[in-house]
């Protein structure tokens, strides 16, 4: 993602209010429980033992407002860990790789349907394959049906490959409605750095995960949920319209299509909530200018609800190019669930893009504030929206 002052023209029309995590009042709970280092790779190792004092150990602190959430934030944690384990996991590496593996694994367990959509482009750093993983939740209001499908495509500029892992209903998938879950599990590339992404990657990709079991043991009643773990959203030079968001701008521009796994026109989509670097211990939301500003006054007002007020205050303004700012070009309403502005100075992370970005800087608070809210406030939309 990247941090700008200015809004995109194309979606000027979007209004200008927006809301804003402040600092967790009580901090993120210290323990001396400490994160196993066993399994990281050796080139992790030195950085893994310089920061375990300091990191959390999943629980949670006791200060924190109790909901009526199921989001486990312990188990979002360990979500966090394994990934930060598995070391950088940038577009086309092994850690790539293995953290598709785990995903699919995770939500083969649920008994979700999953989908991988698979796609080359050019970029500046030649072709590269792109791998988005897609889970399919039906509605508890949804009749269950057994056809499977596949679909495959190939053009010139782009080649497909999309797997049903799972029984399909194409009835039902056709005539419900969706809400969109996204986040990226990608990792930016250096050369000369180790970069890990515990918050910038990792810290999304773990609530998504978890909220992905939450939404399985209880269900929309009105609309599918599609949580899509997109690739790509790093730019592999300087952040431009064509360079990041490749696996969010695919998934969007390919709705409707031959080429989509999912029968779902853009018209369907309702929404759409994209969670990102949500993990830091000293945590400010973003007020995103470029969000759709009913979505932030209904996620923000829901903050509140749940006592979480220190949290949710008008404070840190920004325009940020996420994930979100392809669904929001198709005219699909959108928000950016985003601490960028985890800085004194009000600007983005120190350790934000360098090696820093470690396990010590994150903690399960925040993934409960962020994914509590986030579960209860698509429970919200699931009633509102048609």
């Amino acid at each position: 993602m990247i941090f700008s002052v200015q809004i995109k023209e194309s979606i000027s029309n979007l209004a200008i209010l927006a809301l804003a995590f402040s600092l967790l009042s009580s901090g993120c709970q210290k323990s001396s429980g400490t994160a196993s280092v066993d399994n990281l790779s050796a080139a992790n190792q030195k950085a893994a033992q310089q920061v375990t004092a300091k990191v959390d150990n999943g629980s949670l602190s006791p200060s924190l407002p109790k909901t009526a959430s199921i989001f486990d934030a312990t188990k979002a944690w360990q979500d966090l860990v394994y990934q930060v384990e598995i070391g950088p996991r940038y577009v086309g590496s092994t850690g790539s790789i293995r953290t598709r593996q785990w995903l699919k694994k995770e939500l083969n367990n649920l008994g979700s349907q999953i989908y991988e959509q698979k796609f080359t482009v050019n970029t500046v750093e030649g072709p590269k394959e792109f791998v988005n993983i897609i889970a399919f939740l039906e509605p508890s209001n949804a009749v269950q049906a057994s056809p499977n499908t596949e679909a495959n495509n190939k053009s010139p500029n782009a080649q497909n490959n999309y797997s049903n892992q799972a029984a399909t209903s194409k009835d039902t998938a056709e005539s419900t409605t969706a809400i969109v879950l996204g986040a990226h599990y990608d990792t930016k590339y250096f050369k000369d750095i180790n970069f890990v992404g515990a918050n910038d990657g990792a810290s999304g990709t773990a609530v998504l995960l978890e909220l992905a079991r939450v939404f399985k043991k209880q269900p929309l009643k009105q609309h599918k949920l599609v949580l899509c773990f997109f690739d790509g959203e790093e730019s592999f030079g300087e952040w431009s319209d064509n360079d990041g968001t490749y696996g969010s701008r695919y998934f969007v521009e390919n709705l409707g299509k031959a080429t989509s796994p999912l029968k779902l026109e853009v018209k369907d989509v309702v929404a759409a909530v994209v969670v990102d670097m949500v993990g830091d211990k000293k945590l400010h939301l973003t007020y995103d200018t470029i969000s759709h500003p009913q979505l932030l006054e209904m996620l923000f007002n829901k903050g509140r609800e749940l006592k979480f007020t220190k949290q949710f205050k008008r404070s840190d303004v920004g325009a940020i190019s996420d994930d979100h700012l392809p669904f929001l070009l198709a005219k699909i309403p959108a928000v950016d669930v985003i601490g960028f502005n985890n800085n004194e100075n009000g600007l983005y992370p120190s350790y934000w893009h360098t090696a820093e970005d470690t396990l010590d800087k994150v903690c399960a608070d925040s993934l409960y504030v962020v994914g509590t809210t986030v579960e209860l406030f698509v429970r919200d939309l699931d009633e509102v929206l048609e």
